[in-house]
């Protein structure tokens, strides 16, 4: 599923895969569950329509990106900085030949994914200018055992007979995006736990600059809760109470809930007119 591969500055690649509507001013970091790889999205009807660049990346061991490196460097925080890297160069390169200037981003973490968008918004607060986290992960929640390829629904908690699976496309979206995250084995979902030493939240040491918007399912109320108390408690924002995507099955509040998501963090359309989003 990758579109393409990128250069960091340690010499690893990193794979990314870019959507949306090119002609927008706004960019959208879509910080995937594990297992996962980068081109997942939740539904491009509204995506195409809304008016964001949707971008997503694949972390060490998944999809195209490299094995990360050992010791510190395989960090949630380093990790981090690797993606701002990426945006920094997409940015470089709009305003030197389009003379486009995006400005702060909005970035999506479901799942584990919201690990990597609180790192990035600790680590680059002038880059991130709005959050949302969907059914969060607390660093404790996460199995020392990784589940093996083949990966399936269940190793991300979605029932094989939830209702949105049944939406055109969906069920072939999420399978795609489980066998890239396997293109290398394990090694990606290894990775993701090797990013959490001593299983401490890698999360904000200080109050964010954005509020995040919090969504999850009924079914994963009670964990995302823990989840917000285990992550928040230095960022502000340990008693947000997260909104619940009503009827959403487990898994899946980021479908259900995507058109809120990006009027959260897209709320301006990309600065593309109706006309041209019709």
């Amino acid at each position: 599923m990758t579109g393409y591969r990128v250069a960091l500055r340690d010499g690893r690649n990193l794979g990314v895969t870019a959507t949306g509507d090119p002609a927008a001013t706004r960019i959208v970091l879509m910080c995937l569950p594990s297992p996962g790889a980068s081109g997942f999205d939740p539904d491009p009807e509204i995506t195409g329509r809304w008016g964001v660049r949707l971008m997503s990346l694949d972390r060490p061991g998944s999809g195209a990106s490299d094995a990360p490196a050992t010791g510190l460097d395989a960090r949630v925080g380093t990790r981090a900085d690797e993606f701002a890297q990426y945006v920094d160069r997409v940015e470089e390169d709009s305003r030197a030949t389009q003379g486009v200037d995006f400005g702060p981003i909005g970035v999506v973490g479901w799942g584990y994914g919201a690990l990597d968008a609180l790192a990035l918004a600790a680590h680059r607060p002038e880059m991130v200018g709005a959050l949302a986290l969907v059914d969060p992960l607390s660093p404790e929640a996460v199995s020392d055992e990784p589940p093996q390829p083949p990966f399936t629904l269940g190793d991300l908690g979605i029932p094989d007979d939830a209702a949105e699976l049944d939406r055109p496309g969906l069920r072939d979206r999420l399978e795609r995006m489980l066998e890239a995250a396997a293109a290398q084995g394990d090694a990606g979902v290894r990775a993701d736990r090797a990013a959490l030493p001593g299983r401490h939240a890698p999360g904000p040491s200080r109050r964010l600059d954005v509020a995040p918007l919090v969504l999850t399912s009924p079914g994963r109320l009670a964990a995302t809760r823990r989840a917000l108390a285990d992550l928040g408690a230095s960022s502000g924002f340990a008693r947000l109470e997260p909104e619940v995507v009503d009827g959403a099955s487990d898994g899946l509040a980021i479908v259900a809930g995507w058109e809120r998501i990006l009027r959260h963090v897209a709320p301006a359309h990309g600065d593309v007119p109706a006309s041209a989003r019709r």
